[in-house]
C-alpha cells in the first residue's frame, strides 16, 4: 500500500499504487449506503469527507459527471465496478510535500460484480503514479500528477518516474515503492525498456513456462513450457499485456490459464473468475514447498531481437 494524505483536513487515506491519470477515492458519503452489506470495509482504508478548503468537484466538465455508469478502476474488465462518481482536485501530501490540484476521481458510490453475478462493495482507491503527460488540462482547469509535480514543480525527486515492488508476505519482504527512480536492491537481472503509449505499460509476452531452481521437481520434467499458447495456435507470436500493478490478479487467455491449472493442484472456482489450491491434493503440498516458479518470457525491448 501507499499512503497518500488529502489536505486539508490531513485525512489519511490508504490506496493501491500504480494507477493511470487519475487517482480514485472514495468519499465518506460511500458508507452511507449499507445495501450489500452492514460493514463498510471502505472504512478500513479510509475515506474522504471533502471538507478541504481546496477541494474542487465542480470546476471540471469531464467524465465521469456523478451519474450511475461504469468506473474504469483498472485496465481489466473482469470484475466490472459501477457506480456515481466526479472528476474533481484536491491537494494532496506525499512524502510531506503537498501537490495541489492532483486529479482525482471521487467515488460517492458504488460496487463490483463478479463473474457468478454477487456484487461486492468497495474497499480501496488507486493512486496515480503516471501518464503521458506531468498535466492533464480539462479547458482552462489544470490538474496534477503525484510524480510529475514532485519533479518539474517541487524538484523534490530527479526524474518524472517511479519503481515499485509488490514484496512478499511469506518472506517477510515488504513493499517499496520509490518515486523518481527505483530501488537497484529489488531488481533482479536486466530491465526491460519498454515503449511509452500514454494511457498503459504494454509489454510483448511470449511465453508462460513452469520450472524449479533447482532440485527435484514436483512434475514429471524439470520444466513445463509452451504454455501460452498450449490449445491456441493463435499465441505462439505472442501477446500484448498490460502491466497494471492496481490489477489484484493475472489475468490470461482461458487457454493459457487451462494449460498452468493442468499443472496445479487448483479448481477454477466459476463464481468468483478464480482459481483456487486444492489443499487437499497431495501435490498442492508439493508443489508448494518446492523451488517452483511459473515464469513468464517477455520481449526485452523494442528492438524485439532479445528476450527477458
Amino acid at each position: 500500500m501507499a499512503l497518500g494524505t488529502l489536505c486539508c483536513g490531513k485525512e489519511e487515506i490508504a490506496l493501491y499504487p500504480g494507477g493511470w491519470w487519475n487517482s480514485y477515492i472514495i468519499l465518506s458519503s460511500y458508507c452511507s449506503n449499507r445495501t450489500l452489506t452492514s460493514y463498510c470495509y471502505a472504512d478500513d482504508a479510509g475515506t474522504f469527507d471533502t471538507q478541504s478548503s481546496t477541494w474542487d468537484n465542480t470546476s471540471i466538465d469531464y467524465t465521469p459527471y456523478g451519474l450511475w455508469g461504469s468506473l474504469d478502476f483498472s485496465q481489466t474488465n473482469d470484475n466490472p465496478v459501477f457506480g456515481r462518481a466526479h472528476c474533481a482536485t484536491d491537494t494532496m501530501s506525499l512524502y510531506g510535500v503537498d501537490i495541489p490540484r492532483s486529479n482525482l476521481i471521487a467515488v460517492q458510490q458504488g460496487y463490483q460484480t463478479y463473474p457468478g453475478g454477487q456484487s461486492y462493495p468497495l474497499e480501496v482507491g488507486s493512486l496515480a503514479l503516471g501518464a503521458q503527460y506531468m498535466n492533464q488540462t480539462f479547458g482552462n482547469i489544470g490538474g496534477t500528477i503525484a510524480p510529475g509535480w514532485l519533479w518539474n514543480g517541487s524538484k523534490q525527486i530527479e526524474s518524472y518516474s517511479y519503481g515499485m515492488h509488490i514484496g512478499l508476505s511469506s518472506l517477510g519482504i515488504p513493499g517499496s515503492l520509490m518515486l523518481g527512480g527505483y530501488d537497484q536492491s529489488r531488481l533482479l537481472g536486466d530491465a526491460s525498456v519498454q515503449p511509452h503509449t500514454g494511457s498503459s505499460a504494454p509489454i510483448n509476452l511470449l511465453d508462460v513456462s513452469l520450472g524449479v531452481v533447482t532440485g527435484g521437481s514436483p512434475w514429471d520434467s524439470s520444466s513445463k513450457e509452451g504454455l501460452l499458447a498450449q490449445g491456441n495456435s493463435s499465441l505462439l507470436g505472442g501477446t500484448t499485456v498490460i502491466a497494471a500493478p492496481v490489477d489484484p490478479c493475472i489475468y490470461l487467455p482461458q487457454g493459457s490459464c487451462d494449460a498452468i491449472a493442468a499443472e496445479l493442484s487448483v479448481t477454477h472456482n466459476a463464481d468468483l473468475g478464480l482459481y483456487i489450491w486444492n489443499t487437499n491434493d497431495p501435490q498442492y503440498q508439493k508443489i508448494v514447498t518446492s523451488p517452483s516458479y511459473i515464469a513468464f518470457t517477455f520481449t526485452k525491448d523494442n528492438t524485439n531481437t532479445q528476450d527477458l
